[in-house]
């Protein structure tokens, strides 16, 4: 989670504001107390929130998730949940604010995790809810940074209170657009926000950087659709927020999702009054960071347990000894095996020795089937086997392909982190020299998406640039760039852009493409010139790395003007993709379809553009 980045839009004040509550422990959905947030460059740098200032609002939930397990069963968990809730302001907080957080009342308790009833009824819900207070510190942009609980408290109360602030981030800026990095309903996630008037804003979750609803699966793809719709009123504080998320993550070739999930709920803002409110000691309590996933040992381990199904020792290490290969008749039961496996090992992580010796002794396929499993668990443990199994004798041969499933591991250790460096820099092949650098990139992204990595991520962004600005061949550039763009910092931006204006069209294209995680709008600005390069290659790079971006009315505007002129049909080609994504964000598209309908030579291209008018 990154509690710190802001992408600015336009010059003028930002401020990160608190906002407040969400669910249970598997699925949870984001409830905001929005203040100091509003629509001119008029609202202060950074937000205030006056001690004793009292917030009131009234959320209502609806959520549904489902994790499959063995055969039929699956793992459920379900929310119909409306409250009142109140957020209080004790003042200043050493560098940052303090707010207490509780619930005033619950009116309907429908809570239900992992096919568990958590409120029996509504004097249930209110007995453990109602009453413990939460302490929120946050910092001078209005970051949470720790949330503190009484040890005594309800562990409904805790496991609600962590996932509010684990979701209570919402980034301000001045202009129409901008993005970050904020925890979501299921995991860390990149947003977008836009503007539409001085009371009335959209944001997208655009996707997830960790997804912490099921077990990590890194062939899984997910499906995400995520807006909310935000309205502030003359002082920019919150009146109502209305969110709604679906995610899906699917195995290739299957059609039963691994893990689908809703949440749609309202918040409206009921009442905003002053009290006195006495001092608050902070010792002796029990503290947690946001973004950490607490559910408790018993359902932590009844996901696990659910997810491994069963699968034993002998189990696995038989799988092991397979391969499993690549023919079609087994891929589906691999795929199946590899999932119960990822789970075995990480309620087993003692058995990732003995994925360690089946690396020493099995053949390539083999070998190449136990660093898939090592980084798929993510352990400690695992990535302690996989560094000493990357310096044996076996690796030999399959560095590139073994480097690269170190990009998998979502919460690479400093140990694994500096065994790939090393290996970049000592790396006298030139492929595996260009893989391990990807891979540095990789685990930058990772690392720059929690708080306290960050400064490692900035560390490897920086050996990045650094071997950018030594590079003597296209080739090398054209890898140091695309390691940069697998990274995705936005810091970086700047020098990309640069590069974006090369004398090479080989290095124009790949600043285009590395520009296509950097949600910034100089990215987007560097993007929209790009896509009108003369060489063909790189308006086609520059218009594929914009269907990445978070684009508003504004930016396709922008896109059309530039654009006016360029007939050829490869690019045409390009932009009808970029534009089936973007078919109700504004006129702009409307009218370049239009054009492209009625303009172009190739009658496919023609017709597609037509087809798409049809669905706007």
């Amino acid at each position: 989670m990154d509690t710190k980045s802001i992408d600015r839009a336009a010059p003028g004040s930002t401020g990160r504001t608190w906002l407040a509550v969400a669910g249970a422990a598997v699925l949870g959905a984001t409830v905001l107390l929005w203040h100091g947030v509003g629509g001119s460059a008029e609202v202060a740098s950074r937000p205030t929130w006056p001690t004793g200032t009292r917030y009131e609002y009234r959320l209502e939930w609806r959520a549904e998730s489902e994790l499959a397990g063995a055969g039929e069963l699956a793992l459920t968990s379900k929310t119909d949940l409306e409250a009142t809730l109140a957020f209080t302001s004790h003042g200043p907080h050493e560098r940052g604010w303090l707010l207490a957080a509780a619930f005033v009342d619950v009116a309907k308790p429908g809570v239900e995790v992992l096919g568990k009833t958590v409120f029996v009824d509504v004097a249930s819900a209110n007995a453990q809810l109602v009453g413990p207070t939460a302490w929120v510190v946050l910092d001078l942009d209005g970051g949470v940074e720790r949330i503190y609980f009484d040890p005594s408290a309800p562990p409904a109360f805790k496991h609600v209170m962590q996932s509010v602030a684990s979701l209570s981030h919402i980034t301000s800026a001045a202009g129409d657009a901008w993005t970050a990095t904020e925890p979501g309903p299921s995991g860390i996630a990149r947003v977008a926000y836009e503007r539409e008037s001085a009371s009335r804003i959209q944001r997208t979750r655009t996707s997830y950087d960790r997804i912490l609803v099921a077990p990590a699966t890194p062939d899984a793809t997910p499906e995400l659709t995520a807006r909310a719709a935000i309205v502030v009123d003359a002082r920019g504080h919150l009146e109502s927020l209305v969110d709604d998320e679906s995610l899906a993550l699917r195995l290739p070739g299957t059609t039963t999702p691994l893990y689908r999930g809703t949440s749609k709920f309202s918040l409206t803002r009921l009442s905003t009054t002053r009290a006195p409110v006495s001092a608050v000691s902070l010792e002796n309590l029990e503290q947690r960071a946001p973004g950490e996933l607490v559910q408790g040992g018993d359902a932590d381990r009844a996901l696990r347990e659910q997810a491994a199904a069963g699968l034993t020792e002998e189990q696995l290490a038989e799988g092991l000894a397979r391969g499993w290969g690549d023919g079609e008749p087994d891929r589906k039961q691999k795929r199946r095996w590899m999932h119960r496996a990822v789970a075995l090992l990480q309620l087993h992580p003692e058995l990732c020795a003995d994925v360690l010796a089946t690396f020493a002794e099995g053949d390539p396929a083999v070998r190449l089937l136990a660093f898939d499993l090592l980084a798929a668990a993510g352990t400690v443990e695992a990535q302690a086997a996989m560094r000493e199994a990357f310096a044996t004798p076996g690796a030999r041969g399959l560095e590139v392909d073994l480097v690269q499933r170190f990009s998998f591991v979502h919460r690479p250790t400093p140990e694994t982190v500096q065994l790939v460096v090393a290996a970049w820099q000592t790396a006298t092949d030139r492929d595996v020299a260009s893989a391990t650098a990807y891979t540095v990139g990789a685990l930058a992204r990772r690392l720059d998406a929690d708080p306290e990595t960050k400064p490692l991520a900035a560390e490897l962004d920086g050996q990045l640039r650094e071997a950018l600005a030594k590079a003597t061949t296209v080739r090398e550039r054209e890898d140091a760039l695309a390691a940069i763009g697998n990274a995705a910092i936005s810091d970086t931006v700047p020098l990309v852009r640069e590069l974006a204006r090369d004398p090479a069209p080989e290095i124009r294209s790949r600043a285009a493409w590395a520009l296509r995680d950097m949600h910034t709008a100089d990215a987007r600005a560097a993007l929209v010139e790009l896509s009108t390069d003369t060489d063909a290659r790189v308006a086609r790079a520059a218009l594929k790395a914009m269907e990445r971006q978070p684009l508003g009315s504004s930016d396709l505007e922008k896109l059309e003007r530039a654009l006016a002129s360029r007939a050829d049909v490869a690019t045409n080609t390009a932009l009808v993709d970029l534009l089936a994504a973007h078919l109700r964000t504004g006129a702009a598209t409307r009218r370049m379809l239009e054009a492209i309908a009625d303009k172009s030579t190739d009658s496919h291209l023609a017709s597609r553009a037509r087809a798409l008018l049809d669905q706007i």
